[in-house]
């Protein structure tokens, strides 16, 4: 009996899970019929969202957030803050390459608890020659 009460609550916990993940899928699904086609990936990597405004990096408001999932056009972050500016740099810092990804905010959305998801296009790939103030970024995070 013992077995059988753990084993209900597994089953239950399993339920609700996957009832979140079929909810969660049923809004991928209406997001996709409405503006995409093209295949997303699941990723998990720390990023840097640095926003810019012209030539200047605002690396004063640059924010960490997780990269959840990517595609050919572009990519998808949580974080906690909102973003102050329509245009950014993304910085996979883990990386030794010393490469930003220039990217347009599409939408930002609440997630709950004080999450936000952002969807940004990637428009390009930037060197950090084209920012001076990145190389000082690079340096501090890097120390």
């Amino acid at each position: 009996m013992f077995f059988s009460k753990a084993r209900n609550k597994q089953l239950e916990v399993q339920r609700f899970l996957a009832r979140l993940a079929d909810q969660g899928a049923m809004d991928r699904v209406r997001k996709l019929e409405e503006h995409r086609d093209e295949h997303r990936s699941a990723l998990s990597a720390g990023v840097w969202v640095i926003p810019i405004d012209g030539t200047a990096a605002l690396i004063a408001d640059a924010l960490v957030a997780l990269a959840v999932d990517v595609s050919s056009k572009g990519l998808a972050v949580i974080t906690n803050r909102s973003i102050s500016t329509l245009e950014v740099l993304i910085w996979f810092s883990g990386i030794s390459e010393a490469k930003f990804l220039r990217a347009t905010v599409l939408n930002c959305e609440e997630q709950g608890l004080g999450w936000i998801r952002i969807g940004m296009a990637v428009t390009e790939i930037v060197e950090k020659e084209q920012y001076p103030h990145l190389r000082e970024m690079n340096r501090l995070v890097n120390s």
